[in-house]
């Protein structure tokens, strides 16, 4: 799919213009959660020792219209014999890829990746995975994983969001976390801003 300008109604600036102004932030979070629910997977990326990016696709778990207010986590399980396990135990920095093709649409989630407790693991067990752990949260090599977010991008011709048609970057609409809240993060001026 190639993403043009056909793609983004002359209405996307709006919310972008909004959230410059001010305005709350929990919208976006909430169309960001729908994103990932619609697309359903994600491609997550992790580092290899030799400094390398390996990528696969995972299916997290849904994130709730609760969550969706602060989205403070995003959980997966995964093989605790993977590579991908072997990989964040040396780094746990991430990224998780969300595709919503029908919607031109994408988010891209950043992160810590943080391997959870047994308790936990149980606890948000998702059925989703039974195929591939057969004996649920028991199966030996199950271990679930928590993402926990520090940036958001997001572009969505779904959601009429995007702030990078009419700047020479493409930068997508970007969303910080720090001391636990998300704020937009506006773009740097294109006249200062060096592009690579």
């Amino acid at each position: 799919l190639v993403l043009s300008s056909r793609h983004f109604p002359r209405g996307m600036f709006a919310l972008t213009a909004m959230l410059a102004a001010g305005a709350d932030v929990g919208r976006i979070l909430n169309h960001t959660a729908d994103t990932m629910g619609i697309a359903k997977f994600a491609t997550m990326s992790s580092f290899g020792a030799d400094g390398s990016i390996s990528s696969r696709v995972v299916y997290p778990s849904v994130v709730t219209a609760e969550q969706a207010s602060d989205l403070q986590a995003v959980y997966f399980a995964t093989n605790a014999n993977s590579r991908k396990f072997e990989e964040i135990k040396h780094n746990n920095h991430t990224t998780l890829l969300y595709f919503d093709q029908e919607g031109a649409g994408e988010v891209t989630v950043y992160g810590r990746i943080a391997v959870c407790d047994e308790e936990e693991g149980k606890q948000r067990w998702d059925p989703n995975w039974d195929t591939v752990y057969p004996q649920g949260p028991e199966t030996p090599y199950y271990r679930l994983l928590r993402v926990d977010p520090y940036k958001l991008e997001f572009v969505s011709a779904r959601y009429h969001t995007d702030e990078g048609v009419n700047r020479t970057d493409w930068r997508p609409l970007t969303l910080l976390r720090t001391d636990g809240a998300w704020s937009y993060s506006a773009p740097p001026s294109q006249e200062t801003e060096k592009v690579v």
